[in-house]
């Protein structure tokens, strides 16, 4: 941070604790020091009868000048004091309109680093609607995408659509929404969902695909009706995956199920991998021998290792060890 920053970052710091002299100007006296480091505490709503919803203007220009602060120490790089400044904000100045800011930059800082239950835990107590509303429930929405929780990430996601306050922001939520339906092998009901602001299915399932792991990805496989119009292309991913894994018969099996999809390019792509199982069968059995210390001082290390290589290769066939 460089110097004059600094000192105003510090004067608008000091002009919070006065609630005086906050007019933006430099005063000169003498910077308090700096707080040292602190973990991550998000302060409870504020729930005092005698404390008033509307702040006072003392509390609305304590606001301002922590806001100030916190953008000037992000401007210079400095997140690691923008996110004190803002927690204290949240904390000194709670039912103002920085207040909201602050929570939702937190959370959206708590989301890049992937740790959820903060993010959700800064925007939970937010009770407005519009902006504010739709910025809560996205936050909640990707929270709960991040922890695999998808029923409630689909949600939330229709609750952001509805304080949208623009046709981009409720098209995003909505899709969102489709999408996670879908994970949770709602597929009609995501499909809906989605036309209704015209998201086709192509559409549908690149989001789709973007967050499918294996155990999701096996559970839709398992359940998705033979007459649904996605049942071959799931069949095709499930293929992949269990190609890439070496699991050769899974992958046939689901193979021989894409290469029936009326789908030219997954028809096409299934016969591709339907060939390569082919030729894997066709290979001829393989002696794969190691060298290994199984006695002496080195005993136990070569021992963990034969059972490791015994355990990699118990599911591949053609290999004797």
């Amino acid at each position: 941070m460089n110097g004059r920053n600094r000192l105003r970052m510090l004067s608008l710091l000091s002009c919070a604790v006065t609630l005086t002299g906050c007019s933006g100007a430099v005063v000169n006296q003498a910077p308090p020091p700096e707080p040292r480091p602190a973990a991550e505490v998000i302060p409870a709503p504020v729930e005092d009868e005698g404390a008033p919803d509307t702040p006072s203007e003392e509390v609305k220009a304590q606001a301002r000048a922590l806001w100030e602060a916190s953008l000037i120490a992000r401007a210079d790089g400095d997140e690691v004091t923008a996110r004190r400044v803002l927690i204290r904000l949240v904390r000194d100045a709670p039912h103002t309109d920085q207040s909201i800011e602050a929570r939702v930059r937190l959370a959206e800082d708590a989301l890049s680093r992937e740790d959820w239950p903060v993010a959700r835990g800064w925007v939970e107590p937010l009770v407005e609607t519009g902006a504010a509303g739709y910025q809560r429930f996205r936050v909640l929405a990707l929270a709960y995408e991040g922890q695999t929780s998808y029923v409630e990430a689909a949600e939330a996601w229709l609750a952001a659509s509805e304080q949208a306050v623009d046709d981009d922001a409720r098209r995003q939520a909505v899709v969102g929404a489709a999408q996670d339906l879908y994970l949770t092998g709602k597929l009609t009901e995501a499909r809906r969902v989605a036309g209704t602001v015209d998201a086709d299915a192509q559409t549908l399932r690149e989001r789709v695909a973007l967050r499918l792991d294996d155990e999701t990805l096996e559970g839709l496989s398992g359940t998705v009706p033979d007459d649904d119009p996605d049942h071959t292309w799931l069949a095709l991913l499930h293929a992949r995956a269990r190609c890439a894994a070496g699991a050769l018969k899974p992958c046939k099996a689901s193979a021989e199920v894409a290469s029936r999809s009326p789908d030219t390019a997954i028809a096409e792509e299934a016969g591709r991998l339907l060939q390569r199982v082919a030729a894997w069968d066709e290979v001829h059995v393989t002696k794969l021998g190691v060298l290994l210390p199984l006695s002496g001082p080195f005993q136990k290390h070569g021992q963990a290792a034969l059972e490791s290589i015994q355990q990699a290769l118990s599911d591949v066939n053609n290999v004797d060890l």
